[in-house]
């Protein structure tokens, strides 16, 4: 009976630490072209759009959320906000995405 108790835990151990491995494998690759492109459209923003301390609540947790979107290898969420928010901003973004070097 504990043999079996113990080759339980072994088995569940083993299965938490493959799901572990495949979602650590299943991260996008880094791309330091478009996370130079996230970095930039940020500090464009972060400069230029308002005096920070008049940010509305919601555009900064969008900036934010879209720099940590980034920052996680997902550019297209992070880089499509920042893109929303420099146009309301009065900033003319290429609608042509091969300008910046992505599709």
């Amino acid at each position: 009976m504990v043999t079996r108790v113990c080759a339980a835990c072994r088995l569940a151990a083993c299965v938490i630490i493959a799901s572990t491995a495949i979602a650590c494998a299943s991260k996008p690759p880094a791309s330091p072209e478009l996370m130079a492109l996230c970095s930039h459209l940020y500090d464009l923003w972060w400069r230029y759009d308002e005096d920070p301390v008049f940010f509305g609540l919601s555009q900064k947790s969008t900036a934010e959320l879209a720099l940590y979107n980034c920052q996680q290898g997902r550019y297209a969420e992070g880089i499509k906000p920042l893109e929303a928010l420099l146009r309301q901003g009065g900033f003319h973004i290429p609608d042509d995405k091969g300008a910046w070097g992505w599709t």
